[in-house]
């Protein structure tokens, strides 16, 4: 078994679930503004009400779903607010790199270069 899917096994229920849903907002298989309600997430998932519902509460925490008349929605998002968030991760992780490059050794820098070359 993977490490990956080892953690995964590892983790408690609820925080797997929470997971697979978030997982599932953020690359668009639920889309913004879907209605979902906790007994399809139950079907869907193949779990009982108490891990979805826990998940749920953690989604609209993080504004990634929003209660909606009849259960929840997927939260929309705004397109000119993404915009803006990927032109703030650029200069970030571009300051990062440099960094990080600055600072690394040249042991380091090769294991860097291997990484990537393997990608």
């Amino acid at each position: 078994m993977g490490e990956a899917a080892k953690e995964m096994t590892e983790q408690p229920l609820g925080e797997r679930v929470l997971s697979r849903i978030r997982g599932d907002v953020l690359s668009l298989k639920l889309a913004p503004g879907e209605v979902v309600s906790e007994r399809s997430l139950e079907t869907t998932y193949g779990v009982s009400r108490t891990p979805i519902r826990q998940a749920l509460a953690e989604l609209i925490r993080e504004g990634l779903v929003v209660k909606a008349e009849r259960g929840y929605a997927i939260a929309p998002f705004d397109l000119q607010q993404l915009e803006e968030i990927f032109e703030y991760r650029e200069i970030v992780e571009d300051a990062a790199i440099r960094l990080a490059c600055e600072r690394a050794t040249p042991e380091e820098l090769d294991a860097i270069l291997r990484t990537v070359m393997r990608a």
